[in-house]
């Protein structure tokens, strides 16, 4: 049906939604007086589920929205809006991982764990630096005096114009809250003065490789081996990484890698998460320690324990300072199904879903 007019099962959110809120949501959308489509319904409906941290339930609500948007009466550019703004409200609710929200959060995790431990003279490098906001973090050591400062992946960026966009907004935001983006020791004004040594308009209209090469090195992104990488040694004052050494092949190699890259006092940050990632995938199938059960591990998964990792570290010559676990339970049931190595690890070893490990490079 053309000019906006559609059924509501075609735009809304179920109507057996578990609360008012949902109940409404769906309703919204279409005037229940003229049939047509609601902008100002749409949007109210969208910002309620936001503000109720429904942030799945308000993706949904906007996608299922778009045909009679489309066929709406609405101008061509204020659905453009629409698009743009309920999709950053979503955004900013909690409904994706990007921008300076995400920059913030790895910020705070990585803060809580060493802002108090003193660090060398040298550079940064957050290993797995990931496709989307490769050099958000880069970029803030960077103000904060710390360089080169490098994202290390194996993968470029998944789309350029995306992460230029992503870097732009950053940025702008570092300008408008200098104060958010300091790591103990700085000021606002130092970081501030170091923006001024950015690009920032690259960023703005989309180029960022333009950006990046305007850095001249101080910041780079290396999509590369770290093992192989021409990152030089004895440089690297912070070494991070959120999420990935669950991942590698060889964690020995790693630690060694990072090891000879770090300067004598280097800090080293990894956040691991050592839970099944396909229970993340909400449908129930899965639970954070099925993958123990398998013979063969799931793709790009080493299944290592928190103890395998501490292990590597300090054979790699790192002291440790902080190896804080977060384990959840391990049911009799799957503890009988537990294959080799797991099923001989103690139960505290093997429950560990997430380790915060903090490292120190002697002097």
């Amino acid at each position: 049906m053309t000019n906006g007019l559609r059924p509501i099962a075609a735009v809304a959110v179920s109507n057996d939604a578990p609360d008012r809120a949902n109940a409404r949501a769906s309703r919204a959308v279409i005037d229940l007086q003229t049939r047509r489509f609601s902008e100002k319904g749409l949007q109210d409906a969208i910002l309620e589920l936001v503000s109720r941290k429904q942030t799945d339930r308000a993706t949904k609500l906007l996608i299922d929205s778009l045909p009679a948007m489309y066929e709406s009466n609405v101008n061509s550019k204020e659905k453009l809006n629409n698009l743009l703004f309920l999709a950053r409200a979503i955004q900013n609710g909690g409904g994706s991982k990007h921008g300076h929200v995400k920059l913030r959060a790895k910020v705070k995790s990585l803060a809580g764990f060493v802002k108090d431990l003193p660090l060398p003279e040298g550079g940064f490098i957050e290993l797995g630096c990931g496709a989307h906001d490769p050099l958000g973090l880069s970029f803030y050591f960077f103000l904060n005096g710390l360089t080169p400062a490098c994202g290390v992946d194996l993968l470029p960026p998944r789309t350029d114009y995306f992460s230029a966009v992503s870097m732009y907004e950053i940025l702008a935001n570092v300008k408008m809250f200098p104060g958010r983006y300091t790591w103990p020791g700085h000021k606002p004004h130092e970081i501030l003065t170091a923006l001024r040594g950015i690009d920032v308009a690259a960023f703005e209209r989309g180029d960022f490789w333009g950006g990046v090469e305007a850095m001249d090195g101080k910041v780079r992104l290396i999509s590369e081996d770290v093992l192989t990488c021409d990152l030089v040694p004895g440089s690297i004052a912070l070494f991070t990484s959120f999420a990935v050494l669950e991942h590698v092949t060889d964690i020995d190699a790693i630690f060694r890698r990072s090891h000879e890259l770090m300067a004598p006092g280097g800090i080293a940050y990894h956040f691991n998460d050592l839970a099944d990632h396909r229970s993340y995938r909400g449908d129930d199938q899965f639970g954070p320690l099925s993958f123990l059960t398998d013979e063969v591990a799931p793709p790009n998964m080493n299944r290592l324990r928190a103890p395998q990792i501490t292990a590597a570290a300090l054979a790699a010559g790192f002291e440790v300072i902080t190896d804080q676990r977060i384990t959840t339970d391990l049911p009799a049931a799957l503890k009988a199904r537990l294959v080799s190595p797991f099923a001989a690890m103690a139960d505290e070893d093997v429950a560990v879903i997430k380790q915060h490990l903090v490292l120190r490079k002697p002097s």
